[in-house]
This record gives C-alpha cells, sequence and structure tokens, in this order.
C-alpha cells in the first residue's frame, strides 16, 4: 500500500499517514459536530459513515464526487482539498486493497464508532478531573496518615 523502495521509506510514510488520518479524523469529527450534529448521536453516527468512506476515496486518488456530497474539509477540487503531504511527491495516492480498505475503515471506526461516539459526543474530557486528582495526590500522599502523625 505505501510506496517506497526500501522498508525504511515504507515505515516512515507509514507513520506518517498514521498522522495523517487521525488528525483527518479529528478535524472532520469536529467539523460535523459543529456544524450538523452537536450531540445528536444518531445525526452524528450517520454523517460519521459517510465520511469514512469519503476519506478512504480520498486516500486512493478518487476525491472528487464524495469528498464534495460528505466532506466537511476536502471538497475534491484543485483548489480545496486535503492535503496528503505524508506522501513523496512522485506518489499522492495509495493503492489499497480490500483488506487494506477494510483496515483503515476498523483504524477509523476507533473514532467514529457508535461506542465511541456515546462517549464523546459532547466534547468532555477527562482532563480537568486528572489534573485535580494529581493536586490531592501532591498535597495529600498516600504514605502519610494523619492518625499516625498528628495527635488529635
Amino acid at each position: 500500500m505505501f510506496p517506497g523502495r526500501t522498508k525504511g521509506d515504507r515505515e516512515k510514510i507509514h507513520r506518517r499517514f498514521a498522522l495523517d488520518l487521525t488528525n483527518r479524523c479529528t478535524v472532520e469529527y469536529n467539523f460535523c459536530y459543529q456544524k450538523e450534529a452537536a450531540g445528536e448521536l444518531d445525526r452524528l453516527v450517520n454523517r460519521l459513515s459517510y465520511v469514512a468512506d469519503c476519506i478512504i476515496d480520498c486516500y486512493t486518488g478518487h476525491c472528487g464526487d464524495t469528498c464534495r456530497a460528505y466532506s466537511y474539509i476536502c471538497k475534491g477540487t484543485e483548489s480545496d482539498f486535503w492535503g496528503k503531504e505524508f506522501l513523496p511527491e512522485h506518489a499522492r495516492c495509495l493503492y489499497m486493497t480490500e483488506d487494506d480498505e477494510n483496515l483503515v475503515r476498523n483504524c477509523m471506526n476507533i473514532r467514529f464508532g457508535r461506542k465511541n461516539l456515546e462517549k464523546t459526543r459532547f466534547g468532555t474530557s477527562t482532563q480537568k478531573c486528572e489534573a485535580t486528582n494529581r493536586g490531592y495526590n501532591k498535597s495529600n500522599p498516600k504514605d502519610i496518615t494523619f492518625q499516625r502523625n498528628f495527635s488529635c
């Protein structure tokens, strides 16, 4: 699927592709959430299922009608498209087999799957909670008990 003369070249492109796919899925989700769904789970799942097929078409070089219809950030034209900077200049599309397409679709289901969308549909995160717990653990270490160290 990945062009390159040596195994190192292919692995480098593979890592870049993974980062690009992650970034694209995140941007598509954010635009879909802001423009279309805004927390409505069924609508979000429906729209993002079309976006997943559109992303695969875009990476295989068939960017056009599907991107115009379903993508939020790639319009499939010469001036407005999702740039694929991870690929070298001489090869701007991937040649995927059905197994490769299914693998990429499964990777996108990690972000666009119904279970994961149920967990993230409100755009919340646990970072504030984790930061508060770290603060508590720093100020109240677990190895110090008040009964043993302080008189009542």
